[in-house]
């Protein structure tokens, strides 16, 4: 759930209560897809934000799961692409708190999902030697889609498993994936001699 909580005022002098601002981060997260993020993401077309939040306003809002709009050098831009989720657990690490990470895993999901009902679903054996070519598939195509153009990091071959499910015509297809997110955060060390 994206929980955005800050509007904005555009060129045009129009304001833009934090539910309407709602509809420009939608477009930009849409916009993004698995190839970008949006922190310090630049909106066009807005000349300030309301309410504009000190630092510290915005670290308290984003440890509570707000998607914030700030005012930042001279321009308003997203300040974290980030989600609601503030509870951390396992099954659901703080990994997932980042849209950029959910964005690469469901892409993965809806590519591999495709690439297997077209290539095959009622085509390839339930045997081991059509399990390890589904293997060699799956391997394939996250090799090219993801690791290649650094979407992700670490993957080998070894982390995709295919197992005989339940039934004779059933299959079950795990994939370990890493992904690699964008550097949100750089500190700064300046020494004098």
């Amino acid at each position: 759930i994206i929980n955005c909580t800050v509007g904005g005022i555009t060129s045009a002098g129009v304001r833009l209560s934090p539910k309407e601002a709602c509809a420009t981060l939608g477009g930009i997260l849409s916009g993004l897809g698995k190839e970008g993020s949006a922190t310090h993401y630049l909106v066009e077309g807005w000349s300030d934000v309301l309410p504009r939040l000190s630092r510290s306003q915005q670290e308290i809002r984003t440890k509570k799961g707000e998607t914030l709009f700030v005012w930042r050098h001279g321009q308003a831009m997203v300040l974290y692409d980030r989600n609601s989720l503030v509870s951390f657990t396992d099954s659901k690490p703080e990994d997932f708190s980042k849209n950029l990470v959910i964005r690469t895993l469901d892409g993965v999901v809806e590519d591999l999902s495709r690439l297997l009902e077209q290539k095959a679903v009622g085509k390839i054996r339930n045997s081991e030697i059509g399990r390890n070519q589904i293997k060699g598939m799956v391997a394939e195509m996250i090799g090219a889609q993801y690791l290649d153009k650094g979407y992700i990091e670490g993957f080998t071959a070894g982390d995709v498993e295919v197992l005989e499910g339940q039934s004779r015509d059933s299959v079950i297809v795990k994939v370990g994936i890493r992904v690699a997110d964008t550097m949100d955060k750089i500190y700064l060390t300046v020494q004098a001699d």
